[in-house]
């Protein structure tokens, strides 16, 4: 998923400055994460944020370890909450989208697929900005 929302997306990719806590947490979440331990990930990324509550990745991962995890209600939520605090078009916003449209087609919601994926292009812009 992470791949696809950035191959998606054609919109310039803003990340935050993250602290050195964080950013070595990510980097524990990852190894858990492919080592195919998501319970332990899932830990790792609760200390990420309760350094940075408000990091839209670190929510967007947290999405996508409940949806690895079919926990599909709670990744939904996370998911909406990574996009309510994070950008509206990059990569993060279409991981966003597409978390909540896989969520959703295993919750057979064809509706807020249906919807998850047309927002999903508002992530990338189609116009272009001169300046």
């Amino acid at each position: 998923m992470r791949l696809r929302g950035q191959q998606e997306s054609a919109a310039l990719d803003v990340q935050p400055l993250r602290a050195p806590a964080v950013t070595a947490l990510l980097a524990k979440v990852d190894v858990r994460e492919h080592g195919g331990d998501l319970d332990a990930a899932n830990r790792a990324l609760d200390q990420a944020l309760s350094v940075a509550p408000d990091d839209p990745l670190l929510i967007q991962r947290r999405a996508e370890i409940y949806l690895q995890l079919g926990r599909f209600g709670e990744a939904i939520r996370a998911a909406r909450r990574s996009y309510a605090v994070g950008p509206r078009a990059g990569p993060i916003c279409t991981r966003n989208w597409l978390t909540i449209a896989m969520a959703a087609e295993h919750q057979r919601n064809k509706a807020l697929r249906t919807s998850a994926q047309r927002q999903r292009h508002d992530c990338t812009p189609t116009k272009r900005v001169s300046y």
